[in-house]
């Protein structure tokens, strides 16, 4: 082919492209051609040229128009479906100032929206937010939110974990206080966060009072009865985010990672269907399902 030979079009050529006619450029396997420079002494010619040329008349509407505009039903903002991030899945005011945001390496020097946060939970202490948000699902990362569970929540004195003290008691509250070192900690934390998101974002969260310990979502695992349930990281990985910045819920939930019951057997293992065999004789060998009831399966293994 000739890949260079679109951007050597000639005057008439150029003509037909305004008024709205375009090329066509095709591969021709009939036989190589010799395409002359357009421009002798700096384009050089093209001795097997494999691409032939031919107008192209755009298409029509036949009497129809466009419609601008989106389509009816579709879901914007806090309604958008999952993985469409969106400023409005927080509460929120907006305004364009001066504020200096880092834009690669450099503070801007004009005028910038700056997004600032509203914290409906400000006026709760902190041991009402921990009973209400550990164990509950949030979402981090703000506005592309991605799912997490709250293991504990710390403020700049103490972390609130739920613990049962007694065996099979339900679990309460506890507070732990910070070592010396980890006050530091965790008003440098605090800050960091905070600094960021103002001068990074343009996102004035306000002060950091509280913040949520949380675990990433990983994704499903299946238990020994069937069921999908959600595997959280570990320790490890456990992410700290401003409270005011973790919304509690979303409208629309990614459906790859939704909860499922266990499904019965006749809908897990249908007759006829292959699976591989994985009891104590003949580990792994291809079977197939013959007859399935409520508690047991039948298969007929591929076996020599």
């Amino acid at each position: 082919m000739c890949p260079a030979r679109k951007h050597r079009l000639t005057s008439e050529e150029r003509k037909r492209n305004t008024w709205g006619t375009s090329t066509r450029f095709s591969y021709d396997p009939s036989g190589p051609t010799t395409y002359p420079s357009s421009l002798p002494g700096f384009f050089p010619t093209i001795q097997r040229c494999y691409c032939r040329m031919e107008p192209f008349d755009l298409p029509t509407l036949d009497g129809l128009h466009l419609i601008p505009g989106l389509c009816d039903g579709v879901f914007l903002g806090a309604d958008a479906l999952a993985g469409f991030p969106s400023l409005k899945t927080l509460p929120h005011t907006a305004v364009l100032d001066f504020h200096g945001v880092n834009v690669h390496g450099y503070e801007s020097k004009n005028k910038s929206m700056i997004v600032k946060i509203e914290n409906p939970l400000a006026e709760m202490k902190v041991e009402e937010v921990a009973s209400m948000m550990i164990g509950q699902k949030t979402f981090i990362g703000w506005p592309f939110l991605q799912e997490g569970l709250v293991v504990s929540v710390s403020d700049h004195l103490f972390r609130y974990e739920k613990m049962s003290i007694i065996p099979g008691s339900p679990p309460k509250v506890l507070s732990t206080p910070h070592a010396q070192q980890g006050l530091v900690l965790w008003e440098r934390k605090a800050e960091r966060i905070e600094s960021l998101y103002s001068k990074k974002y343009g996102v004035l969260t306000g002060h950091v009072e509280m913040l949520l310990h949380v675990r990433p979502l990983k994704g499903l695992k299946r238990l020994e009865t069937g069921a999908l349930v959600k595997d959280y990281e570990e320790a490890d990985k456990e992410i700290e985010q401003a409270l005011q910045m973790c919304p509690t819920g979303v409208i629309s939930e990614d459906p790859r990672f939704v909860e499922r019951e266990p499904p019965s057997l006749k809908e897990e293992f249908p007759e006829g269907s292959k699976v591989f065999f994985l009891g104590e004789h003949a580990y792994g060998v291809a079977a197939q399902v013959t007859n399935t009831s409520d508690i047991s399966i039948s298969v007929v293994l591929a076996v020599k």
